[in-house]
């Protein structure tokens, strides 16, 4: 709305120029790129250009696949890892079990089930199992409570730290344990009904790699045929690391599934627009290539895809696509005067290619900027953003005309059967 009736409307009340604002002229300097443009795509070196963008993207293609989901570093993705914060967390996780906690639920099928030796023995076995992984830095559950009770019942003899042989034994115990605590302690164990209980594992971090390690391990033990319980089962997850967890598992299942929809939108959008399927496939270059690109980088530069990062992916698929409708219009429009495809290209590159240079660069430069934030997610999506930005300004003046040139599409150039209506001469 703004640019299509708001700037008319400010441009009616301009008055002509009289006097430039400032000496300084970069007009020349955007003439020469713009010289540099046309000089590749009208020469031998478009076909050169095409390689390099056609390797480009198999390469970045084949290493995007490195991109980790979830965190990538240790501590707190918004903040660099140099931060107090992060610094304080390192050391936390260092000296201690954990900050970071996940529950897993034990359910029992009945009232008392959590009191039977078989499922308190099973939750043993499965925190020790859970223990292995170098990452968790400890656990605690009503299966360690017990044994203490039963301990100090014997003066102390650690050769009675075990759990009860039965499961009146076992109530007892956990009677005499909520009996000399306060209200509300056996909350975090089981319920009031020991049906339902949990089982806290401490992790050092929450990196993607070690929640998929974690919840891979808790679903390895609860399958085995092994550890198979007639009176309760286990369920994923709770706390902090059980969201992030389920959060990890949306993003990796989903990611391909929203690019294509995104990129199903692009091609149906182009294809009603210019009544052309090819346009749609047309269309979809610079968006694949700086898909491929940008993810990429982010495997390069350590930057996970988690719910932070990943409205990046949906903005630059329409960031992707924009410079190249301008180019590929501007070339429509002068092939309504002519039929010199070459022309047509340098005159659309000298326009249009004149606008898509002015404002990539007004906005690659500002939310370059935002990569000296002291907010580490704020600059990691400023430079995300200009790498995109940048990556689809040069697809547009540089890839995109020399695939017109050399491939000639229809809905750009015509042919016999569907020619380009020209233009009729002004009357005067």
């Amino acid at each position: 709305i703004s640019a299509l009736v708001l700037t008319p409307v400010l441009l009616s009340f301009v008055k002509p120029r009289t006097h430039f604002v400032h000496p300084i002229n970069i007009r020349p300097l955007l003439d020469a790129v713009i010289k540099l443009c046309a000089s590749i795509v009208t020469t031998g070196a478009r076909f050169v250009v095409l390689g390099l963008a056609l390797l480009v993207f198999v390469v970045s293609g084949w290493y995007a696949f490195n991109l980790k989901v979830g965190d990538a570093n240790p501590g707190s993705p918004i903040l660099w890892p140099d931060s107090s914060y992060n610094n304080d967390a390192s050391e936390i996780n260092r000296q201690f079990q954990g900050s970071d906690r996940m529950f897993v639920v034990v359910s029992g099928n009945q009232n008392g089930s959590l009191r039977e030796p078989e499922v308190l023995q099973s939750m043993t076995n499965f925190q020790r199992y859970m223990e292995a992984q170098p990452e968790v830095g400890g656990s605690v559950s009503l299966a360690d409570i017990l044994p203490q009770v039963r301990r100090v019942l014997r003066e102390g003899n650690p050769m009675y730290a075990e759990l009860g042989a039965t499961s009146d034994e076992n109530s007892e115990l956990t009677y005499i344990f909520v009996a000399g605590s306060d209200p509300g302690d056996m909350d975090r164990y089981a319920d009031a009904f020991a049906k339902n209980g949990a089982v806290t594992l401490f992790f050092r971090d929450h990196q993607g790699e070690t929640i998929r390690t974690a919840i891979a391990r808790v679903q390895e033990y609860v399958n085995a045929p092994e550890n198979q319980l007639k009176n309760a089962k286990y369920m994923l997850a709770g706390g902090l690391v059980g969201v992030l967890a389920a959060v990890n598992e949306v993003i990796l299942a989903g990611q391909i599934e929203a690019i294509a929809l995104a990129l199903l939108v692009l091609v149906v959008c182009c294809t009603f627009t210019y009544r052309s399927m090819v346009a749609g496939v047309f269309f979809m270059i610079p968006v694949m290539l700086s898909n491929t690109i940008t993810f990429s980088y982010m495997a390069w530069a350590d930057i996970g895809m988690n719910i932070n990062t990943l409205p990046v992916v949906a903005l630059g698929i329409g960031l992707g696509v924009d410079y190249t409708f301008y180019i590929v219009d501007g070339i429509r429009e002068e092939l309504h005067h002519s039929n010199n495809v070459e022309a047509a290209i340098l005159k659309s590159l000298r326009s249009s290619g004149r606008g898509v240079l002015v404002t990539a660069l007004t906005l690659i430069v500002s939310v370059g900027l935002w990569s000296f934030s002291s907010v580490r997610l704020q600059a990691d999506m400023g430079l995300l953003i200009a790498l995109w930005l940048s990556i689809s300004a040069f697809s547009a003046l540089f890839i995109m005309p020399a695939i017109v040139y050399v491939f000639r599409p229809v809905f750009v150039v015509g042919d016999k059967e569907h020619p380009l209506e020209q233009a009729k001469p002004a009357v005067v």
